[in-house]
């Protein structure tokens, strides 16, 4: 007697584990929620939804909802089911926990889809404009409510798709960095943004030799990801062959003869609306091309005093000849003003130098060189005169540090660099003296300054650096220099610097290199 009752308390503890019904049970049997379990099943959430130790509330569209859902939008269940954003959908119907329709209340709830949806308790229950026709179907971790609609997610910005997307932390973060998170945040514009994935910027990383800490220090990160946003919204529908103008202020080029491609990248999710725009996601990263290295110059925000005096110095044309390469080592606006103030020079002023092309021109190289081309030593310009690469410690040229490198034009590559390349000699200054500068390049604390001239009269020595600024004058007489005078450099610091030397009506100018 007691075995047979054994048997039966046993039989009935396995039927009751058996008996166990998950959310995705109650809409798996239900003859009204086929297309749903179709999608759940291929998407493979299924399994997180038969989670017994997890709890669920689901907004369940029945097969109802989802025929006028496909109506409205001119779709097939079949091209429903081939939607690369279906995970997010479906995840857009679930909420976590048990939320029965006595706890609803008018507000917003947040799905598993990182967005909310509207409560509306006011007259029935309604979730954004679906109705709840059958609540509270019970299940043992959670419940599932009938809605006569399909919920789609909705953004109230183009970042906000970009901040709840799992493949997108890398353009997200850079989007933060870049400061321009506002910028697309705002409602009174709209956007069209191509959205390169974390797998995108991990193969643009890899093939451009870079880390994402490079890419973010970058810069010209801001005008890199602006090359990704077009103004107003342009969904899928409305692409077509040809260039599109970004906010960059360069063009992408458009591609639909297979799909959608933008330059090389292919959009592989289309049309995430949000209220301000249109999100499209790329596999690639789209890099600002340029037709010329005038135009680098011209779209950068940075280089508005370097376009002027190339403007004013008749040298655009030059530099846009594409028959031709050049390197261009770019002072910035910040640069440029540090030389002018340092000189007691207005932007007028040096506009207004008869030696304002061939400063210009001390700045660029014949030829693309790339950073990965430069080497230690002198080069020599276009302007016949040279400067010289040191790559020690990071990258200068003469004084100046390269800030960006290796941004590329059609005809060359254009180097930004944090200070003015001063001419060896410039206006009166003829090197009509003949004086050996000796050891040069220095590590050491002097340099001996050795000439012919003897007379009872002095001489000044001045040291320039190589922003313009007087950093050293001394008077010594030419029998000193006769025999060799070691000039003081102990407080110099490394650096490209100008040595000159006047006696009487002459001048001597000299390039002298400080390690």
């Amino acid at each position: 007697m007691k075995k047979i009752l054994y048997l039966i308390i046993g039989a009935t503890a396995f039927n009751t584990v058996q008996a166990q019904t998950s959310v995705f049970d109650v809409i798996q049997t239900s003859p009204d929620h086929t297309v749903l379990e179709a999608a759940l099943v291929q998407e493979g959430l299924d399994v997180a939804l038969s989670d017994l130790t997890t709890d669920y509330t689901v907004f369940a569209p029945d097969d109802a909802a989802f025929t006028q859902f496909l109506t409205d939008y001119g779709i097939t269940a079949s091209d429903l089911l081939a939607d690369p954003k279906l995970t997010n959908t479906l995840l857009h119907h679930v909420v976590s926990g048990v939320v029965l329709s006595t706890s609803l209340m008018n507000g917003e709830v947040t799905t598993l889809s990182k967005l909310d949806v509207t409560v509306d308790v006011t007259s029935g229950a309604k979730i954004d404009s679906a109705t709840v026709t059958t609540a509270d179907l019970p299940a043992d971790n959670g419940t599932v409510h009938v809605v006569d609609y399909v919920l789609l997610p909705t953004y109230d910005n183009v970042t906000e798709v970009v901040a709840t997307s799992a493949d997108h932390t890398i353009l997200l973060t850079a989007l933060q960095t870049a400061g321009l998170v506002s910028t697309l945040e705002d409602m009174s514009a709209d956007f069209t943004v191509f959205a390169p994935t974390d797998a995108a910027f991990g193969q643009f990383l890899s093939d451009a030799g870079i880390s994402a800490a490079d890419l973010l220090a970058n810069p010209d990160l801001a005008k890199i990801l602006l090359h990704h946003v077009v103004a107003g919204t342009v969904l899928s529908t409305g692409l077509s062959n040809g260039e599109v103008t970004t906010v960059s202020g360069l063009d992408v080029t458009v591609d639909i003869s297979a799909g959608a491609k933008i330059d090389s990248s292919n959009v592989v999710v289309a049309d995430i609306l949000a209220d301000n725009g249109v999100v499209h996601v790329l596999d690639y990263v789209l890099l600002p091309t340029y037709d010329d290295v005038t135009e680098i110059v011209a779209t950068s925000p940075d280089h508005t005093i370097l376009l002027t005096a190339l403007q004013t110095a008749g040298l655009v044309a030059t530099l846009q000849d594409l028959s031709s390469d050049f390197t261009v080592f770019a002072p910035t606006d910040a640069a440029f003003v540090a030389f002018l103030a340092a000189n007691s020079l207005t932007a007028a002023d040096l506009l207004a130098s008869p030696d304002l092309s061939s400063i210009l021109l001390h700045h660029v190289v014949s030829g693309t060189v790339l950073s990965t081309g430069l080497s230690s030593g002198p080069v020599t310009t276009i302007n016949g005169t040279d400067v010289v690469v040191d790559l020690t410690s990071g990258v200068m040229i003469d004084n100046a540090n390269v800030t960006a490198a290796d941004i590329v034009a059609d005809n060359g590559v254009v180097h930004v660099i944090d200070g003015v390349l001063v001419l060896p000699s410039t206006g009166i200054i003829e090197n009509n003296l003949s004086y050996s500068v000796y050891p040069n390049p220095s590590a050491g604390n002097t340099v001996t300054i050795k000439g012919n001239e003897k007379s009872t009269e002095g001489a000044f020595i001045s040291l320039v650096d190589g922003a313009g600024k007087l950093v050293a004058n001394q008077f010594v007489t030419t029998n000193q220099l006769h025999f060799g005078y070691e000039f003081d450099i102990s407080s110099c610091a490394s650096g490209m610097y100008n040595l000159i030397i006047r006696f009487e009506n002459q001048i001597s100018s000299q390039r002298l290199v400080i390690r």
